[in-house]
């Protein structure tokens, strides 16, 4: 087994910070990174960002992430290394490495679309890597406007995003491709957990898709929201032909786009106690889902969506099993294209939706009396329904499918059965109160 050494390029001895930036050290830093004071490579690495600047590594590839030296005479040199460069490192590096990001905003200012190393534009990822931030929210990358934020390669056989928000990006002409991927483009094997891809887009209105992310790999999604984003195809997620998608106790919210306001598939795409609200597709199809693949909806809320062409909840070309999910209170149509198959326990607000695929356990035309998309508790918002509404208790057992809690992480069941949707009610509400609730 490869021995992990970690690299902190952040403080200098004693924690002391830098008081002046001096350019032009190109004669030292050619000694420093000769290996004079440094240690030569080490494969699987942990490099500790120290600086939330834009610069690229000086010596790509030598195993030590330095971007910048702060000279404090007489004896001080305090190297600096920031997300740009430690990527480029890692890239460099065997192994499955890992970068650590203090919080603060990481403003991505180096111009240069169509570049694959990672030196200007969006942030190249080709190997093995997670990049751990302190807490969503807290730890921001932001694209600025121009590029994308993360272009995950082919080659990256696993990387992980965590505790982080993405936010910025937008993938213009003169990237190498019309692909998309506003905030991210994954042609590998991608996790997200706990992340926040929020305000980004793929040349929205224009040929691009995935204003927040787009996926021709394998992605799995957990604990985290896309929101705000936009693009012609996809305005929160793309999910490409031949791609495969997991989304799990995950809200996909407030996203817009001709087509799939919240989601565009393609592909090969699960579900699981994820919220869909309040997304919309602009001209077309499918204000929360439009789906020309394999699709399952398995304790889903697809709600409070719109669109203008129709399926404002779900627009089908493809094969969708709804198991114990909300369809309903979408503006445009719940559902258009080919019925969705029912695999018992559904609540949809239009018998069209399920069509003959209906079976007895499914509840049809009725109002599920959800509340406002809102911090219920958990990672993310969600919609939550009260002990009067008809969703409660009307779900099948899914334990079998490894489904025991809600979106928040709460118990399921907390009555007698299952509850519809991706919130499971815990504390029965007097009736009275309910409509002071809903109204909130």
């Amino acid at each position: 087994m490869v021995k992990r050494k970690e690299r902190s390029c952040g403080l200098g001895p004693q924690g002391i910070l830098p008081i002046w930036f001096i350019p032009g050290l190109h004669i030292v830093l050619t000694v420093i990174l000769s290996g004079l004071l440094f240690t030569p490579q080490v494969r699987a690495a942990v490099f500790t960002v120290g600086s939330v600047e834009d610069l690229p590594d000086l010596d790509p590839g030598n195993g030590v992430c330095v971007a910048y030296i702060i000279f404090i005479p007489p004896f001080y040199v305090l190297p600096f290394c920031t997300l740009r460069a430690a990527i480029q490192e890692t890239n460099a590096l065997d192994g499955s490495d890992v970068i650590q990001l203090q919080s603060g905003e990481y403003l991505l200012n180096k111009a240069g679309a169509g570049e694959d190393l990672g030196a200007t534009g969006d942030l190249d990822i080709t190997g093995p890597l997670s990049i751990l931030g302190s807490k969503v929210g807290q730890t921001v990358i932001n694209g600025n406007g121009l590029d994308r934020v993360f272009d995950i390669h082919t080659d990256a056989s696993t990387v992980l995003l965590a505790n982080l928000s993405i936010t910025g990006g937008r993938s213009v002409t003169g990237n190498g491709d019309v692909t998309g991927g506003g905030g991210v483009r994954n042609r590998g094997s991608l996790s997200l957990s706990a992340v926040s891809v929020l305000g980004n887009s793929a040349k929205a209105f224009g040929p691009d898709q995935g204003g927040g992310i787009y996926n021709q790999g394998k992605c799995i999604m957990d604990q985290s929201t896309v929101s705000g984003n936009a693009a012609r195809l996809g305005g929160g997620f793309y999910n490409d032909a031949g791609g495969t998608l997991t989304l799990r106790a995950s809200t996909i919210d407030h996203n817009r786009g001709n087509d799939g306001g919240g989601l565009y598939s393609r592909g090969t795409t699960d579900l699981i106690n994820v919220t869909v609200s309040t997304n919309r597709a602009i001209s077309g199809f499918g204000g929360g889902v439009r789906n020309q693949g394999n699709m399952r909806l398995l304790q889903v809320t697809v709600t409070d969506n719109v669109a203008a062409g129709g399926g404002a909840g779900i627009d089908n070309n493809g094969g969708v099993s709804l198991f114990n999910t909300i369809v309903a209170k979408n503006s445009g149509g719940e559902c258009s294209g080919q019925a969705l198959l029912s695999s018992g326990g559904n609540l949809v607000g239009e018998a069209g939706c399920l069509n003959i695929n209906r079976l007895v356990s499914d509840l049809v035309g009725v109002n599920p009396q959800l509340g406002t998309l809102a911090d219920n508790g958990g990672p993310t918002r969600t919609h939550a329904i009260y002990y009067a509404s008809p969703a409660v208790n009307q779900g099948i057992d899914r334990s079998s499918l490894g489904i025991v809690t809600d979106q928040r992480g709460m118990g399921r069941p907390m009555g007698g059965q299952y509850d519809i949707g991706a919130f499971e009610a815990s504390v029965p509400v007097p009736p009275f109160i309910t409509p002071l609730l809903l109204s909130q």
